[in-house]
C-alpha cells in the first residue's frame, strides 16, 4: 500500500487529462485494479437514449454478488460501476472516491462537448450567414439579371460545391428563359422548362431539385440544382438556398425598376424638348395687327399636345386665324400638328383661301396619317378692308363672334374633320362683318371636357363680361381664363387652346 498513493496520484493525473469519455472509463478502471488487484468490476456509460453500454470490464462476475456505485455528478447520471463486494471500508471509500473524481471528470467533458457542437453550431451559422451577406452585397451591384443570375452561380458553386446549376426567370409573356447555367444538359434544360411550374416553392423534376425564387408574393424565377446535388442537399444548403432565391428575386425586381427609371428619365427628356420645341411653334402672345390684336393661351394636359393655334398674315394684310386638334395625346399628335402648321404656312405664303387650304391639309393628313389619326379645326380668314371674315369650320368647337352689343355668333358652318377621307366633296364657309370693338374666340374643345357643368361655359362667359373698350385682347382673355376656371375641374383631361381677337 505505501506504493498506493503514489500510483494513485499519477492515475489521477491521467484521469484529468482524459479527452473524452472512454479514456476516462480507461483511467478509471485502471485507478480500481489499483486499490484492489483481484476486484471483478465492469463499467457502464450512460447515452443519450438513457441505455447503459458496457465499456471496461475485468474478472467474471457471473457466479458472485456484486455492489453498484454510481458514477453521478451535478444531478447527472453518467454511468454505474458494478464491482464484486468488497468489505474493506478504506478500499470502498478510494473508489467512492475515485468514482467521484471519475464523475466530475465526467461531466466536465460532456460540458466541454456540448459547449463545442454550439460553437460548430454557431461557426457554421456565422460563416453562412457571412457568406448570405458577401453574397448580397455582391448582388446587389449588379444591373442587368443575367449579372445577377451569374453572381449568384459563383456563390452556388463555391459555397454548396454545385457543379451542375441553372437559374431561370419568366417573362413578362410567361416564357421562360435561362439566365445562368453550368454542366446541365440541354435536354434536361429544355424538359424542365417545359414542365416547371415557377410558382412552387420546391418540386423535382427528374431528379433536379428547383426552388422557386419568391418575393412579395411574386414568382420570379427557380434555381435548378443538378442531380447529385439535389440527393445530398442538407438543411443548411436549402436554407441558403432559399435565402439566395430571395435575394435573386429582389435583386431582379430592383433591376427591372431601375430599367423602367431609366426608360421614364429618358422619356421624360425627350418630353420636355418635345415641349419645348411645340410651345416655339406656338405663336407669342400678345400680338398686335393695324386693325386687330391678339392673345392667346395654350394648357396641355400632357408635357406637349395635339392643339395648335396660330396666326399668319398673308400678304395684302389679312389675316389666317388658325385653331386645330389631332385627335390622341403625346408626341404622336405633337408631331402631327407641327406637320399642320408647317402646311398652313406654306398654304398662306401662297395666298391660298380657306377652302383651298382645307382642300390641300385633307390631302396631306390623309395620305400621311394612320388611318385612325383625324384632325378637327376651324380656319378663319379676316379681311381688314372689307371690314369681314370668311369661317370654314372643319368639325371643331364653333369659334364665338361677339359683338359690342353682347350678342354672341356661332360659326358652325364648313366640312367633316380632316383626314379621314381621300376627297372633300362638300365644304360651306360663312363671312360676317366685322366692326370695332368686336370679340372672336377661337377654342379647343379641353375648355369643356375640363367644366365641371354641362353647359355651354365660354358663351356663357362672353355674355357675362361687362362692357369695357378700354380692355385690351389680354386682359378680356385673362377675365375668361379667370371666369372659366370657377367652372372647371382640377386637373385637366385635355389640351386646353383659347385664342382671342380684339377688333380695333
Amino acid at each position: 500500500m505505501n506504493a498506493l498513493p503514489t500510483t494513485l496520484h499519477a492515475l489521477l493525473l491521467e484521469l484529468s487529462h482524459s479527452n473524452d469519455e472512454y479514456e476516462v472509463c480507461i483511467a478509471l478502471g485502471k485507478l480500481i485494479s489499483e486499490i484492489r488487484s483481484d476486484l471483478s468490476f465492469e463499467i457502464f456509460l450512460r447515452d443519450s437514449h438513457l441505455g447503459m453500454h458496457s465499456i471496461i470490464q475485468k474478472g467474471d462476475r457471473s457466479n458472485e454478488e456484486y455492489a453498484i456505485m454510481f458514477l453521478q455528478h451535478a444531478g447527472t447520471m453518467h454511468g454505474e460501476v458494478h464491482y464484486s463486494s468488497c468489505r474493506e471500508s478504506e478500499q470502498l471509500q478510494l473508489l467512492s472516491l475515485v468514482c467521484t473524481i471519475a464523475s466530475m471528470e465526467l461531466s466536465g467533458i460532456k460540458q466541454q462537448f456540448s459547449a463545442s457542437l454550439g460553437e460548430r453550431k454557431i461557426g457554421r451559422s456565422s460563416l453562412l450567414m457571412h457568406t448570405i451577406t458577401e453574397m448580397l452585397s455582391e448582388i446587389i451591384l449588379q444591373s442587368t439579371p443575367q449579372g445577377i443570375a451569374s453572381v449568384a452561380g459563383q456563390f452556388l458553386m463555391g459555397q454548396l460545391l454545385v457543379s451542375s446549376y441553372a437559374i431561370i426567370t419568366p417573362d413578362q409573356a410567361g416564357m421562360k428563359h435561362i439566365l445562368s447555367s453550368n454542366g446541365m444538359t440541354n435536354d434536361d434544360l429544355q424538359h424542365i422548362l417545359s414542365t416547371i411550374d415557377n410558382h412552387q416553392e420546391y418540386q423535382l423534376i427528374q431528379g433536379h431539385a428547383c426552388i422557386g425564387m419568391m418575393h412579395g408574393g411574386t414568382s420570379f424565377g427557380s434555381i435548378i440544382l443538378g442531380k447529385r446535388h439535389s440527393e445530398s442537399c442538407t438543411e443548411d444548403d436549402m436554407y441558403f438556398i432559399s435565402i439566395m432565391g430571395t435575394v435573386i428575386a429582389v435583386s431582379l425586381e430592383r433591376a427591372r425598376l431601375y430599367e423602367e427609371e431609366q426608360i421614364l428619365a429618358i422619356l421624360k427628356k425627350e418630353m420636355e424638348i418635345a415641349g419645348i420645341v411645340q410651345k416655339n411653334l406656338l405663336p407669342t402672345f400678345p400680338i398686335h395687327y393695324p386693325h386687330c390684336e391678339c392673345s392667346g393661351i395654350h394648357i396641355p394636359s400632357l408635357e406637349i399636345g395635339g392643339d395648335y393655334m396660330d396666326i399668319i398674315p398673308y400678304s395684302d394684310g389679312s389675316l389666317a386665324v388658325i385653331m386645330a386638334d389631332v385627335s390622341g395625346k403625346g408626341i404622336g399628335s405633337a408631331m402631327i400638328m407641327s406637320m399642320v402648321k408647317s402646311a398652313c404656312s406654306l398654304l398662306v405664303k401662297q395666298d391660298k383661301g380657306p377652302k383651298e387650304i382645307v382642300h390641300e391639309l385633307n390631302d396631306v393628313l390623309y395620305k400621311h396619317t394612320p388611318p385612325e389619326i383625324f384632325v378637327t379645326c376651324n380656319i378663319v380668314k379676316v379681311n381688314s378692308e372689307k371690314n369681314t371674315l370668311i369661317s370654314i369650320n372643319a368639325g371643331h368647337e364653333a369659334p364665338l363672334l361677339r359683338n359690342v352689343e353682347g350678342t354672341i355668333v356661332q360659326l358652325q358652318k364648313g366640312c367633316m374633320v380632316l383626314g379621314v377621307k381621300p376627297q372633300l366633296y362638300t365644304i360651306e364657309s360663312e363671312e360676317l362683318s366685322i366692326a370695332q370693338g368686336d370679340i372672336l374666340c377661337l377654342y379647343t374643345d379641353g375648355v369643356y371636357d375640363s367644366s365641371l357643368q354641362q353647359k355651354d361655359i365660354l358663351s356663357t362667359i362672353l355674355g357675362d363680361i361687362v362692357h369695357n373698350t378700354s380692355l385690351s385682347a389680354k386682359e378680356f382673355l385673362d377675365d375668361i381664363v379667370k371666369q372659366q376656371a370657377l367652372y372647371s375641374s382640377e386637373f385637366p383631361v385635355d389640351d386646353k387652346t383659347l385664342l382671342l381677337l380684339r377688333f380695333i
